[in-house]
């Protein structure tokens, strides 16, 4: 009988302590999702400053490349590395 209340006592200090980890979670999770917008416009302000420094360099592929070094990333959509080649 001593065991089984010991086992309850721990079950349910487990119990609170996994509700305290959720709460955590959830605040620290809100918490990111308030900097979303702030992040966002940091990055695209980044983004359009990098590109507008580089904006006259020719070729093209030689002012994505500088940029890169920057960190800037591009992806082709689906057919465009096509339409860009003809």
């Amino acid at each position: 009988r001593l065991d089984a209340r010991r086992t309850l006592k721990s079950l349910v200090a487990d119990l609170r302590k996994q509700r305290n980890l959720q709460a955590l979670t959830t605040r620290s999770l809100e918490t990111l999702a308030s900097m979303r917008s702030e992040a966002d416009a940091l990055i695209l302000d980044i983004w359009n400053q990098v590109e507008r420094k580089y904006a006259e360099v020719m070729p093209n592929e030689k002012r994505l490349e500088l940029c890169r070094a920057y960190g800037l990333i591009y992806y082709y959509r689906t057919g465009e590395k096509e339409e860009i080649a003809k």
